[in-house]
């Protein structure tokens, strides 16, 4: 797998953990990402309306609309589009029951997460 340049991706970062988001858009925009945070499913759908994502990283215990649900309706219209689930407690059928909606690439990390992680994550999601 070759490094992706992290130059011109946008990562959209769905968290309602306000300290969670802000250390995850602090640790991808050091890397170089664009970051735009939504803090629920909501919130990240309306995002995705105004300017579409190169990837999702998505928490899935979240108010107003989940995790599971968001990554159905993104992957509803969008099949391809890379998703990392970063979560404290992973669904019980794990990725399978989540990647089920379309063939775009998944990772599963789980909080916490160190820095290198998420980078890893996100190059994984994205190499082609």
């Amino acid at each position: 797998m070759h490094a992706i340049s992290p130059q011109n991706t946008n990562v959209l970062v769905v968290e309602n953990n306000g300290l969670v988001a802000h250390a995850l858009g602090v640790v991808l925009k050091d890397a170089g990402y664009r970051v735009t945070v939504a803090g629920n499913g909501l919130q990240a759908l309306a995002s995705v309306a105004k300017d579409a994502p190169d990837v999702v990283m998505t928490d899935l215990h979240m108010p107003r609309l989940e995790g599971a649900a968001l990554i159905r309706q993104l992957r509803s219209t969008n099949p391809h589009l890379p998703i990392v689930v970063l979560t404290a407690n992973p669904p019980y059928g794990g990725l399978k029951e989540l990647a089920a909606g379309g063939p775009g690439r998944m990772a599963l990390l789980f909080k916490p997460a160190s820095a290198e992680q998420v980078i890893d994550s996100l190059q994984s999601v994205l190499a082609h």
